[in-house]
């Protein structure tokens, strides 16, 4: 008789995974979502750190059944010289490879298919997604070796919705860019609504949730501008928070501060065309993964700041301590500026180095999440990869502003306590 299995209990309890990833927040990411599913794992922030894995885990005779690889890496070593390190080594032969990488280039794809790999996924991934690349990986390798065995197992596998279809609204009134739109958008799996003005947008907003609302500026009744601060009142008594992109026909100087300053996220020309489009949907991707990341973290108890160490410091010297924070404050806004202004002026080498500077301030109030971030973008930065870091810099941004609003309520709540104590 067939025995038919659960496809997470045979194939992904016990298996061990190795996460090469010089990120530590990604690594974070993936390694729990490996626990979640009873994956046993080693991390490597580096390609040196991955070869020595590697060589320990021949010698204990327990290989990786999987490695998760990331393209670029810290040191000598990338991640095409950690693949081709694998393929070579017979001993290695068992351990499936996926790569997990910002990179989009064909070039990219084509080289690691060369090696042999060819499983590879985008970033920012979704667990749904990374489950469903490690279940085809170990499937693969299962398959390989039960056919060398003459043995071919029945596995059942549960379905996973591991597309990135989005809900939309779309707020436009005049009715042939709304089609375009909408064809542009629902061809790509997209989920769309329409709304004629902000009077409506407004109306579906309190009816419906959204992932994003495409939000035109010029239209009858309520505009762009209006329309967006009255979701964002709206949204002060939730816990959601919906990307909203302007489109404007008039790229005019200033039109994304007012686009920001009403409470948009992004902001694209009109007419849109479809890359224009794609792109926006990718950086609310990009910024998605961390704002989950951020939600991880207050589920889980973790404050965006901790300033426990300063208190000890300054605790006899109230004065003292609000003038280093204020003054840490200013230095990180003032940061910020100078990273948006080398990045509009596409001088990469400098906005690494801000952003190497932010990261260390960051650290001293221990706002991890903003360190991290940094970080990610010091490297692309430093890679000269202009475009992601346009991507991933709004991320940055909000997850700043949070943690400065975080970091004031504490300060109050601190002051309040010194009262008291006087």
């Amino acid at each position: 008789m067939d025995q038919s299995y659960s496809f997470k209990v045979p194939l992904l309890n016990d298996k061990k995974v190795l996460v090469i990833e010089d990120s530590f927040m990604n690594r974070q990411i993936i390694i729990k979502i490996l626990r979640r599913n009873n994956l046993k794992h080693v991390s490597a922030a580096s390609g040196e750190e991955a070869i020595t894995a590697l060589q320990r885990s021949i010698q204990q005779q327990k290989p990786f059944s999987l490695i998760l690889l990331d393209i670029t890496l810290p040191g000598k070593m990338d991640g095409f010289d950690v693949a081709e390190y694998i393929k070579k080594d017979q001993r290695l032969s068992k351990s499936e490879i996926i790569v997990i990488s910002k990179s989009h280039k064909a070039s990219d794809r084509e080289r690691f298919h060369q090696l042999g790999v060819s499983l590879f996924y985008p970033k920012p991934l979704s667990e749904e997604d990374l489950l469903d690349g490690i279940r085809n990986a170990l499937l693969k390798n299962q398959d390989k070796h039960c056919n060398n065995a003459g043995v071919v197992p029945r596995i059942e596998i549960s379905p996973i919705n591991g597309n990135n279809s989005q809900k939309i609204l779309i707020v436009e009134d005049v009715r042939i860019n709304r089609e375009i739109t909408s064809s542009i958008l629902t061809k790509q799996g997209h989920k769309v609504t329409f709304a004629n003005n902000g009077r409506e947008a407004v109306d579906c907003f309190k009816k419906e949730t959204f992932d994003i609302i495409l939000m035109d500026i010029q239209m009858p009744e309520k505009n762009g501008f209006d329309a967006t601060r009255e979701i964002r009142e709206l949204e002060r008594f939730t816990t959601h928070h919906t990307h909203i992109i302007g489109l404007t026909a008039n790229a005019m100087q200033g039109d994304r501060e007012k686009c920001l300053e009403a409470g948009m996220d992004d902001y694209i020309s009109k007419p849109a065309r479809s890359q224009e489009l794609n792109n926006a949907i990718e950086r609310y991707r990009q910024n998605n993964f961390f704002t989950r990341m951020g939600k991880s973290n207050v589920d889980a108890g973790v404050s965006k700041v901790n300033l426990q160490k300063l208190f000890s410091d300054f605790g006899r010297n109230q004065d003292e301590m609000e003038n280093i924070l204020s003054l840490f404050e200013k230095d990180v806004l003032r940061l910020l500026k100078e990273i948006e202004l080398a990045v509009k002026a596409a001088q990469m080498a400098e906005t690494s180095v801000l952003l190497h500077t932010l990261g260390g301030q960051c650290g001293l109030v221990d706002m991890h999440t903003v360190n991290e971030i940094a970080q990610e973008l010091e490297v692309l930065a430093a890679n000269d990869e202009s475009s992601k870091v346009e991507q991933l810099l709004p991320a940055l941004y909000r997850e700043v502003r949070e943690s400065l609003s975080e970091m004031q309520k504490i300060r109050i709540t601190n002051q309040e306590s010194f009262d008291l104590k006087k």
